[in-house]
């Protein structure tokens, strides 16, 4: 039982591995959302930049694993599922496999998107549940505790050691 349980964690450290090592790493488009943008589509914008947001997360979040960033096609299309097509910035980190700690900062170009991505998301933390209730049972605090938060157009979401501290800097940049 444990050189099956060993077996599974070298497994997914090694995918986790692969995932964050490939190719080079881009995040969003570089298109800004401009006050006329916000004003032509008669919204009360907030205008952030995705990666700069999860930057500062994870430099003064608190994090027990080395975040990556990892390809935008990567998370998107594996991580998360998400319609490209609907997302006009974004950014994302995940962790080395020895923790479930990630970050993903999304803006979407339909505001009728955004429920989308928050299902997502949640749907992601309960799959890091089930992954990791086995084998990593200290990640389950963080995981329950996992920030999905919607400002605007966009959609934040942190798994880190201290939830509050994570809001704390989301709400720097959002309030």
């Amino acid at each position: 039982m444990k050189i099956r349980k060993k077996i599974v964690v070298l497994g997914l450290v090694t995918l986790s591995l692969f995932v964050t090592a490939c190719g080079k790493v881009r995040a969003g488009s570089t298109t800004e959302s401009t006050t006329s943008d916000s004003e032509a589509s008669g919204e009360d914008a907030i205008s952030l930049d995705a990666k700069t947001l999860a930057d500062d997360i994870k430099k003064e979040g608190k994090f027990k694993d080395q975040l990556a960033e990892v390809e935008a096609d990567i998370a998107i299309n594996r991580l998360y599922q998400l319609d490209s097509g609907k997302l006009s910035d974004y950014c994302f980190y995940t962790n080395t496999g020895a923790t479930a700690e990630e970050i993903a900062v999304v803006k979407v170009n339909d505001d009728s998107y955004l429920k989308n991505i928050e299902e997502a998301f949640n749907k992601r933390v309960e799959s890091q549940k089930e992954a990791c209730s086995d084998y990593l049972p200290d990640e389950m605090p963080k995981l329950d505790r996992a920030v999905v938060k919607t400002v605007g157009s966009y959609v934040i979401f942190v798994v880190s050691e201290d939830s509050a501290k994570a809001e704390g800097i989301i709400d720097k940049f959002t309030n």
